[in-house]
């Protein structure tokens, strides 16, 4: 099994621990679950005996709220699959050691050297934050913007970043696959097949309230880069505001430049620029 740094993150019961210890299937060898949770009460030490029943004996735990690094360093010539779970835990606890912002980036650069260097597969487990409203406290506006920033370090820096929606992993990247060449378009190098995208395209122009905003044909270039960003967007209503508003504003002559949709984790996928 090749070696990888796997991201999983996603909201709160989305699936991301179970998918995380779903990878063991791939590794027969040693297996550390790393848990930055502490005992503090009852409700607490309940959850955590559940999760040590569920996970099984080929499961080694290990608790450390703190030095994770140390840990990982420590395990790295026993274990084939570190798991760690979660670092938006072990950001909470580092804000509640009263580490600034600028120290917890630090440990958390640290942290992601030590695991692209590690010979065993590492997969961090880390919540998907800031998609609500806006704290109404400095602690947790510095919560908000540690967990993002470090969000976007480890999606950079690791081979693979997934999204869990409901259970369901989205492959938001994945360094270790390469895409099937039958399925790129090689006019416009979209992942997007020609057939794919006149078919998106047709299922989109046809609903009813899409019809009244575009009559003129547009650009197959153009089109197919605009749906490679809408097939990207949070939502479906959010995908036709995408497609509507970008198929009224681009123009053939205007394809040379791009501009970006920032998508999850840091994740960007480029599209024309007027």
């Amino acid at each position: 099994m090749i070696k990888r740094n796997i991201l999983i993150t996603g909201g709160c019961r989305s699936g991301k621990s179970r998918h995380a210890l779903s990878l063991s299937n791939d590794h027969p060898g040693r297996k550390v679950y790393l848990a930055t949770a502490e005992s503090l009460d009852k409700e607490m030490a309940k959850r955590i005996a559940k999760h040590k029943k569920e996970r099984g004996k080929n499961w080694v735990t290990i608790e450390e709220p703190i030095d994770i690094a140390s840990v990982i360093a420590r395990e790295d010539n026993k274990s084939e699959l570190i798991v760690l779970d979660c670092l938006t835990l072990w950001v909470s606890n580092l804000l509640m050691e009263d580490l600034s912002a600028t120290n917890i980036i630090k440990r958390v650069k640290q942290l992601i050297k030590i695991c692209t260097e590690s010979k065993a597969t590492i997969a961090l487990i880390k919540n998907e934050v800031g998609g609500g409203i806006v704290p109404d406290n400095r602690l947790a506006r510095d919560f908000r913007d540690i967990s993002g920033e470090s969000n976007q370090l480890i999606a950079k820096a690791f081979d693979e970043v997934v999204h869990m929606v409901s259970g369901i992993p989205v492959i938001i990247k994945n360094k270790c696959v390469s895409p099937d060449p039958k399925s790129i378009d090689s006019d416009s190098q979209q992942i997007f097949s020609k057939e794919k995208r006149e078919g998106v395209y047709e299922a989109i122009y046809k609903r009813r309230d899409m019809r009244h905003f575009l009559k003129d044909p547009i650009d197959p270039t153009v089109l197919g880069r605009i749906l490679d960003a809408a097939h990207h967007a949070g939502s479906v209503a959010l995908s036709l505001r995408i497609v509507v508003s970008m198929l009224k504003r681009f123009s053939p002559s205007k394809c040379g430049s791009e501009c970006e949709l920032s998508m999850l984790s840091g994740s960007r996928i480029m599209v024309p620029r007027i």
